[in-house]
């Protein structure tokens, strides 16, 4: 399978940096994540929330840089999906840029 796009990397941060600010914005602290007083970034939110989302469906990659566009893309819905259903907060994948 190919790698990821660089279309899909500029899509996959943006939809990092807008779903923390969604999570922010709705008064939601990192902390009921990870049980600290921390803000969501979307470097805290790959490293660890997503990353490990992706380490549950592919335990054999070790960076989001060695998923295929497919697996990419089942991560994204899994990882989405559970954090719409914890925190009532998701986003669309970004289709621009």
């Amino acid at each position: 399978m190919p790698s990821r796009t660089p279309k899909q990397n500029r899509a996959y941060w943006k939809y990092l940096r807008s779903l923390a600010d969604d999570l922010n914005d709705a008064g939601i602290d990192f902390k009921t994540s990870v049980r600290l007083p921390v803000r969501f970034t979307a470097e805290n939110m790959h490293e660890y929330m997503f990353t490990p989302v992706m380490q549950s469906l592919y335990p054999e990659k070790k960076s989001t840089t060695e998923l295929s566009t497919v697996e990419m893309q089942e991560v994204y819905d899994t990882f989405n999906a559970a954090v719409g259903q914890r925190f009532g907060v998701s986003r669309n994948w970004p289709s621009n840029r």
